[in-house]
């Protein structure tokens, strides 16, 4: 047995070991995102137009406000 045989190409950390788990786990909390905000626009195209204006948008906004984005539901003017 020679020192090369125990030489990976990565650094042997519990991250380098697991990355297609990251990769799963990662896909799973898209998909469950995706979900609750599919429920949110469903749920918001249920609510009556006055109380929408109460919320501060339009009928015509909940596709905008309940877009699946990386960085959260943003909305037309970027809140």
């Amino acid at each position: 047995m020679s020192a090369l045989d125990h030489v990976t190409p990565f650094h042997a950390s519990r991250h380098a070991r697991f990355p297609s788990l990251r990769i799963v786990a990662g896909a799973f909390a898209d998909m469950r995102r995706f979900l609750h905000l599919q429920q949110a626009r469903r749920d918001l195209h249920e609510l009556p137009d006055y109380l929408l204006l109460d919320v501060g948008i339009d009928r015509s906004q909940i596709d905008d406000v309940t877009a699946f984005s990386k960085h959260g539901p943003v909305g037309r003017d970027g809140y």
